[in-house]
């Protein structure tokens, strides 16, 4: 939800610095911030607890996608000091993954990705690497702290993505991922067991209200949510 770069936004708010919206508006949060993410900033902010900005900046993830790996290479020493070292970690399960999400039926070999397929891999490999780094560091900063990261399922199920990269930088963390599993009250025999493997616990949920019935609506409203944003000057 947060980016790195906006740690001090963030602080601010945390500190009662800034009101709720000044600190929406200076974080660029996303609009499911009140109904999704507000509580554990409340919780936090009432107990004195830290909340750690773990996303990678939204405009250099973009110019990667756009420009590929070298772009870091063109970051000013600061900047690229504050994202990973190895960036682009990955591993052959997370690939297929990626790919089969991406291109479905339509992806080839896996192992041998180009063009713009890898350039918006890396870039989903940088947003990975940036949040499992700032779990390190929290981590570091404030030893013998459990420290709750929230993030897609993508990021996270079969261990992989997040969960992965974590694991290489801190080896000796113990990590227990928690995935969300949603269970129709019209469905008593929910299926568990297709879920295995998604986390170490799953968290089964109701489901949310339906968003849209107008299905056009809906797509107008997700084009909407999703749409590219103005192109970065990379």
């Amino acid at each position: 939800q947060f980016e790195l770069d906006h740690q001090d936004d963030l602080n601010a708010y945390l500190a009662g610095q800034t009101g709720e919206a000044e600190m929406i508006e200076d974080t660029g949060a996303w609009d499911n911030y009140r109904g999704s993410y507000r509580p554990l900033v409340e919780f936090a902010r009432q107990h004195g607890l830290p909340v750690i900005a773990a996303n990678a900046p939204g405009a250099t993830v973009r110019c990667v996608g756009r420009e590929g790996a070298g772009y870091l290479d063109t970051l000013p020493p600061k900047q690229r000091a504050r994202l990973p070292d190895q960036p682009f970690q990955d591993t052959p399960a997370y690939r297929e993954k990626f790919v089969a999400a991406i291109a479905g039926s339509h992806g080839s070999d896996t192992t041998e990705m180009s063009g713009r397929m890898l350039r918006m891999y890396q870039a989903q490999l940088l947003r990975d690497t940036t949040m499992a780094l700032q779990i390190a560091r929290a981590h570091r900063e404030n030893p013998g702290h459990q420290i709750l990261h929230t993030t897609g399922t993508f990021h996270s199920e079969g261990r992989l993505g997040t969960v992965a990269a974590l694991q290489s930088i801190a080896p000796e963390l113990k990590i227990a991922v928690v995935s969300p599993v949603f269970w129709p009250t019209n469905e008593p025999d929910l299926e568990l067991e297709k879920y295995r493997g998604a986390g170490d616990l799953l968290y089964v949920i109701l489901p949310l209200p339906t968003e849209y019935r107008d299905a056009e609506r809906g797509r107008k409203a997700m084009a909407e949510r999703f749409k590219r944003p103005a192109s970065p000057d990379c």
